[in-house]
């Protein structure tokens, strides 16, 4: 660094020449900024003209006979079949959904009729009910509690 020389050697199969006359690597060039370049507007080029052939291709049919679109043929059957499954499976996915909010539906229903059947029987079996509907038939509610009936056996019967 301090004092010492350079070693100037040559590199390996360059003349001596050739050292002394090349100038040094300038680092960092990607910095250096380029003249722009006036676009030249012409009816050939532009995304207009470039989108219009690109529609009169497929309207004619000749993009179906282009190099790239047999190279590519396999990739884009496999895409294509990606696409029609994942449609598939949006459609499965939304008739199950369909499927679930009316079973949830259901669910709901039956569970509202079941509370409403229980409540029911709850007031049918009441004590004041059953003594209530049974008047019509000429059944009353005992005022003497039950009492058990006790029966000997007679020696002689069996």
């Amino acid at each position: 660094m301090f004092g010492k020389k350079k070693d100037t050697a040559p590199l390996k199969n360059q003349p001596r020449s050739a050292e002394t006359t090349t100038k040094p690597r300038r680092s960092f060039s990607f910095f250096k900024r380029k003249p722009k370049e006036k676009a030249q507007k012409s009816s050939k080029s532009g995304l207009g003209f470039k989108v219009k052939r690109a529609f009169i291709s497929v309207l004619d049919g000749s993009f179906l006979g282009e190099k790239w679109l047999l190279n590519y043929a396999g990739l884009i059957l496999f895409v294509f079949v990606l696409t029609i499954a994942a449609i598939w499976n949006s459609y499965v996915a939304q008739r199950k959904v369909n499927e679930i909010v009316k079973l949830k539906k259901e669910v709901k229903d039956l569970r509202d009729e079941y509370i409403s059947v229980k409540s029911q029987l709850m007031y049918y079996t009441k004590m004041s009910e059953v003594a209530r509907k049974l008047e019509g038939r000429g059944i009353k509610e005992p005022t003497k509690p039950a009492f058990k009936l006790i029966i000997s056996k007679k020696e002689g019967e069996e």
